[in-house]
Parts: structure tokens; sequence; C-alpha cells
């Protein structure tokens, strides 16, 4: 039985309230009603409310500044506001504030019904998509909301990728290299292990080793003593001491030219190296992952990539395997994409 929408009404016009509170009783809306900002805020506190109908005049504070505290502390309460004195202006900044529809009394009822099914649509609709997001994620909300990412799928393969990221985040020293085809949402996973590990609190620096030009590789790596070199105006940290204690996510490994692979590989080995053009040795407690869409074997017996540091690499190795191999979750990415409403500033994924 689908839940019966929960509306406060709160307005200085005892008559308006008795009026409208039936009118949404007839509806089948459960109703609240409130006729000072205290109250009706106290009634927010207390009450799950799905709707507000919010005049912009009440006793002792303005509805505009009723709707920003709603904003502030219930964001997800939808507010229709109500007034027989509003101006363009008043309209515009209520809307501006998060208000979802404007009404000037005396409306029809037909007027605010016509509101309310568009509010209730919406809201309907947030619950629909709420239920398949959480039928379908594949780590907790929590983990969402740091790794920045929503992530769904269904099928046994993309399951234990999943399952081996957090078998990976267990270890926070281990080294991880995954592989998948472009565009399989290998960054996706080095989010989900470093974000899971005990280096959550510190950070995650990304790197695509084929973007980093070949004759400042030591320097963006290693970091460089000011004056090594013509240009080095001032002394800069490299990504392995800014990653101290964090995670460095080396995208695309296989294109990291080979007389680097060896420095790397060394500080890799003795957590110590030397910015450029120094001698005194830096420590730092970093950690690798990084992302291929080639076989480095390959590279390896081409003498194209070094084996000791692909070992060094794939201490762990997590495979994202293509969309095409897993057929079970197409459908649930249907269902999420396939939305009558954008959302803006929420990303969604999937491994494709």
């Amino acid at each position: 039985m689908q839940k019966k929408l929960n509306v406060l009404i709160l307005d200085d016009d005892r008559d308006f309230t008795e009026e409208l509170a039936e009118f949404f009783r007839r509806s089948e809306f459960n109703t609240l009603q409130a006729n000072t900002g205290k109250e009706g805020l106290s009634l927010l506190e207390k009450e799950e409310i799905d709707l507000l109908i919010l005049d912009v005049r009440l006793p002792g504070i303005s509805g505009l500044d009723v709707l920003k505290e709603v904003k502030v502390n219930f964001p997800n309460l939808e507010v229709i506001m109500v007034s027989a004195h509003g101006d363009m202006e008043t309209v515009i900044k209520a809307m501006r504030m998060g208000a979802i529809d404007y009404l000037r009394k005396p409306f029809r009822h037909i007027d605010i019904q016509i509101a309310i099914e568009r509010t209730e649509k919406f809201l309907h609709l947030q619950r629909r998509i709420s239920q398949i997001e959480e039928e379908y994620s594949l780590i907790s909300k929590t983990l969402e909301e740091r790794i920045d990412r929503h992530l769904i799928g269904v099928s046994r393969q993309i399951k234990e990728v999943i399952e081996l990221a957090m078998t990976a985040a267990k270890f926070s020293d281990t080294n991880v290299l995954i592989t998948g085809e472009s565009g399989t949402g290998k960054e996706n996973i080095a989010r989900i292990i470093h974000y899971a590990s005990d280096r959550k609190d510190h950070i995650l620096y990304s790197v695509n080793s084929g973007s980093v030009t070949e004759s400042l590789y030591e320097s963006e790596f290693f970091g460089h003593k000011k004056g090594s070199f013509t240009g080095a105006d001032s002394e800069k940290k490299g990504y392995l001491e800014i990653c101290d204690r964090g995670t460095l996510f080396l995208d695309e490994i296989a294109d990291m030219p080979l007389n680097l692979q060896s420095k790397v590989l060394r500080a890799i080995e003795e957590k110590k190296f030397s910015r450029v053009g120094d001698t005194e040795q830096i420590s730092s407690d970093f950690r690798i992952i990084s992302a291929t869409n080639h076989n480095l074997e390959l590279l390896v017996g081409e003498k194209k990539f070094r084996l000791d540091l692909m070992h060094r690499l794939n201490t762990l190795n997590i495979h994202i395997p293509p969309l095409r191999e897993r057929k079970e979750d197409i459908e649930p990415l249907l269902s999420l994409f396939h939305r009558p409403v954008v959302q803006e500033n929420q990303q969604t994924y999937s491994f494709g």
C-alpha cells in the first residue's frame, strides 16, 4: 500500500488552515496544522512531514525565514509558499531559497491540487529512486558519501570485485593492481579501497601516468630542490611525498617510462627517496594502487615494463569485467538512468 503524504499547513489564518486541512483530508492526505512559526517548527521536529504549505507572513517571524530554516534542517522537505500579498520579488526569492511552488491567495482548490499533484509525483519518484538505489547498491551509503560515487550492480562478477576491494581495504599497506577495459570503473574501485581503509582520512592522489611530460617525471614523482634545474624556482614536493599516510593512484601505469620504473620500484621497496637535485633522504608511508587496460605480462615480455615492478604493484590483482560479460547489471542500470527527473550534482556510476 502506497504511503500517504504528510502535509503541514503553517498559516496564521485559522479559517484558512481549517478549510485547507479539510480539503486535504478529503483528498486522503495526512494533515497537520500550525498558526505560528514556532508551532510549525516544533511540529517539524516531532513529525515526519513530506510537504509544507507555508504562508509568507507569520506573527513574529516571516515565512521566508521559516523557509530558510527548513531548508537547512529539513533539506528534503518540499515547500509550497502561499500569500495574499505576494509580489514578484518575494516569489523569486522564495523559489531561489528552495520553495517548489508559490500560490497567491485566494486560490481555488484546483490550483493547490495541481501544485500538490506535481509535488506528490516528485516525492513518490524520489522514494522510488531511493528504493532502486538501496536495492542495487554495491556499497554502504556511508562509503558512497565518502567516495562521492553511487555504484550499482547485481551480478556475481561485480560483487566479487567489490569483495576484493573491501579485502584490499583491510590491508592498507598492500599494493593493488586494477585491470580492465577503459570505462569499467577502475578509479571507482581505487576510491573504494582508499576510503574503506585506515588511510581514509589522508590524501588519495590520482595521477594519469601517460599524461605526465617525460622530462618532468622525476620532479613530479619525487619533487625537486630549488634551483636544481632551469625553472625550478622553488622547492616542490612530489607525488610520493604528498601521499604520506595516504594513497597514490597511478592510472595507465603501463605508460610509465622504463627509466622511471626502476626509481619508482626502489622508492616502493624502501619507502625512501630523494628530491631531484638533493641528497637528503625523505621517508613517506604511501600506498600504491595502479590501474591499466593493458596486459602487463605481455609488456614485460616485450621489455616495455619491468617484471620486478609488476610484481611489486600486483600484490593483489582486481580485474573488472566489462558490462557485456555482466548482462545481469544492465536492467538495474536502465532502471536507475531511466528517470523522468534529472537531479543536479548527483554522480551515479556503473562498471561498464
